[in-house]
């Protein structure tokens, strides 16, 4: 798929995912009355913890999974963070694509003004049947705003479509329909709302929005706050500020539900490499009590404003680390709950760099104090170095990147001026340097050069960027022997027509 931003980015990836956006009528599984679905909302990635981004979604999602047999998925909306950005919405589909199951999305305000969301989903709001129910999905979100309007064209159609005769009605808006819940609609539209979804004998309206779980009643319709799916949590009531997903069982004339509140422990990290003697890392618990929180080395604190004896707090973890392998180990006292964490210190490469002249460079390198053997790439070039080498360095843009790497160690990385390459003088060899006849040329250089430490996958990407000539060469003959083979063919294919 590709999509393309306002500011001219284009997006391109490959996902995926069960989209359901049924066409109005649609009627599923129509000689069923029993089935199951999930529900949650405000997935979107953590304001103040951006490192989780969708992590936290992705747990709860795995956890529904693997608990429950659900025949449908529906979404109360904002699954995505900063204003609908596309890549938020890859994120999302690739996450969302474990499940196998249909999903349905009420549109938030974070996905407004909606141009992302109807190019991935298509329709802002529909309906459709399954078995024996009725689904309205609704979007009171056509304007970026907190604040939410239907309109009377949207509303209109919404008392024409609960006049079905399903069993069972159920309706899902992003902004609960309340004024004391963020006096989110027009005073008029909002008790217009209560009275239609009253009159349609609605079984159950779910919102999202508030970062909690939360029930109430009115006109006889139970209004379900379900919006604990990733966000940052509200932490303003103890006992309704959880992550969270709501079960739906229906079965014949009955429904039934129940929330589920899973147990969390979550670090955004796989593995670590570092050359610091000391480390502070992030993390999520949801147990319910976070004194239950136990780590086998260094100290955990917790941030005051997520402490509250029911609410998931986000901590920091401290901890002095050896050189080599440490093993971190969290764990949830009295559950099955555990999470391990391998932590690589590796001592770093002492660099220095000095500047010759124009192009010329000498790169020392040592290790606590002394000279040592290491690797230096620059474009696509390994030149090896024994304590300390001379290089001659050009580019065609005016700098270079240079990296510095020695196994077991953390490789350093530095980036110099140097002239075009079809314009630069020829360094003077090792003797002349050694020797003086050859002066420095450093009285019109900047001689302040940062060498800073890289990980792994930057020395990786760094070996790819530059011109691989080979390869080009490679693609030329190959075009040419191509181009060589259709001639021969159309050659023979004129001698047989002039034959027959």
């Amino acid at each position: 798929m590709r999509v393309k931003e306002r500011n001219g980015r284009l997006f391109q990836a490959r996902a995926k995912v069960h989209v359901s956006n049924y066409v109005n009528g649609s009627h599923l599984r129509p000689k069923c009355d029993t089935f199951r679905f999930i529900v949650l909302g405000d997935n979107r990635p953590p304001a103040s913890y951006t490192r989780f981004d969708f992590l936290i979604y992705r747990y709860i999602l795995l956890h529904a999974v693997n608990t429950t047999e659900a025949d449908l998925m529906f979404n109360t909306g904002d699954i995505v963070g900063r204003d609908g950005d596309v890549s938020d919405y890859l994120k999302f589909m690739n996450v969302t694509a474990m499940t196998g199951l249909p999903v349905n999305i009420a549109m938030g305000n974070h996905e407004a003004p909606g141009d992302n969301f109807r190019y991935f989903f298509n329709k802002t709001y529909y309906s459709f049947d399954y078995c024996n129910s009725h689904f309205t999905i609704l979007n009171p979100n056509f304007k970026v705003s907190y604040r939410a309007l239907l309109g009377e064209e949207q509303i209109s159609w919404l008392k024409w479509d609960l006049r079905t005769r399903a069993k069972h009605k159920f309706v899902f808006i992003h902004q609960p329909v309340r004024p004391d819940w963020g006096n989110n609609y027009p005073e008029k539209e909002d008790d217009t709302l209560a009275r239609i979804f009253s009159e349609a004998h609605v079984r159950i309206v779910f919102q999202g929005h508030c970062h909690c779980f939360y029930t109430y009643r009115e006109r006889n319709v139970l209004y379900m706050i379900s919006g604990g799916g990733g966000a940052e949590i509200d932490n303003e009531n103890f006992e309704h500020d959880v992550y969270h997903y709501v079960v739906v069982d229906v079965n014949g004339n009955s429904v039934r539900w129940y929330v589920v509140k899973p147990r969390l422990l979550i670090l955004p990290y796989k593995s670590i490499v570092t050359t610091g003697n000391e480390i502070t890392l992030e993390g999520v618990v949801q147990n319910f009590d976070h004194r239950r929180l136990k780590v086998n080395m260094g100290e955990i604190t917790f941030r005051p404003d997520t402490l509250f004896s029911y609410s998931p707090p986000f901590f920091e973890y401290r901890t002095r680390i050896n050189y080599g392998i440490n093993k971190i180990i969290f764990w949830i006292d009295g559950s099955n709950v555990k999470r391990e964490l391998l932590i690589k210190r590796i001592r770093p490469l002492d660099v220095q760099v000095e500047r010759i002249n124009e192009s010329g460079y000498r790169v020392s390198v040592s290790v606590e104090g002394g000279p040592t053997t290491a690797t230096l790439h620059y474009n696509n070039k390994e030149i090896s170095i024994d304590g300390s080498k001379l290089i001659d360095l050009c580019s065609d843009s005016g700098k270079v990147g240079v990296i510095v790497t020695k196994e077991g160690y953390a490789p350093a990385s530095f980036e110099v001026e140097v002239p075009h390459c079809r314009k630069h003088k020829q360094l003077p060899n090792e003797a002349e340097v050694e020797g003086g006849p050859a002066k420095r040329e450093t009285s019109n250089v900047n001689s302040e050069i940062t060498v800073t430490a890289l990980t792994s996958k930057e020395i990786d990407r760094s070996k790819s960027v530059g011109l691989d000539y080979s390869g080009i060469v490679v693609l030329l003959v190959l075009l040419l022997a191509i181009i060589l083979i259709l001639s021969i063919i159309k050659i023979r294919r004129g001698l047989w027509g002039r034959g027959s």
